[in-house]
Parts: C-alpha cells; structure tokens; sequence
C-alpha cells in the first residue's frame, strides 16, 4: 500500500527489513553528482552509465534518505542487489523521460 507521502515517481523495492520508497529528489540529485563529480546533466548520465558498487552504494543512499534517513546511514554494499540497480535504474527513468526527445 502507498502512503500518503507517495510521490509517482517513487519506486518501492524490498529490502531485509521490508519494503522501503525510493526517491530522487534534487538533494538526492546534489548528493549523487558530487559523489560522482559530475560537471552537469549530460556527465552525469554519462557516469551513470559506468557505476561501481561503492557509487551504487551511494546512489542507493541518497535515494533513501528522503523517506528513510536512518536506514540510508545504515545500509551497505551488501545490499546492492540486480533488483535494487533495476529500481535506481527505474527512478531515474522515471524521473526524467519527459525530457526525452521522441524518436
């Protein structure tokens, strides 16, 4: 069930200690370009592209941390799982495909 905070762009997976929201917002958005030292959008989705699991480790952070900052202080590598990346992936299409150009 959502909650009455969900936003349509969330995404809701499921974690060990249950199922946890996912959500991009422009901390989050600040938060993951700094880690990744992106110089603007286009370098973003450019390193994006070419995670590594400490990098995925912090997207998954900062993408908690607006519904469940405790966990987001919490969680580990371990944690980073194909179903989490498909969600990450998820939030971010979510997010900005109505940028996309029609092809």
């Amino acid at each position: 069930m959502r909650g009455a905070s969900y936003q349509p762009a969330d995404v809701i997976v499921p974690l060990d200690r249950g199922s946890v929201t996912l959500r991009l917002t422009l901390g989050a958005l600040s938060e993951i370009s700094h880690h990744l030292a992106a110089t603007g959008p286009t370098d973003l989705a450019s390193r994006l592209r070419e995670i590594n699991t400490d990098d995925a480790l912090i997207l998954l952070q900062a993408l908690l941390r607006p519904c469940h900052a405790d966990l987001a202080t919490s969680c580990d590598t371990s944690m980073i799982t194909g179903e989490i990346m498909t969600a990450i992936a998820s939030i971010f299409e979510r997010s900005f495909s109505i940028f996309s150009v029609p092809q």
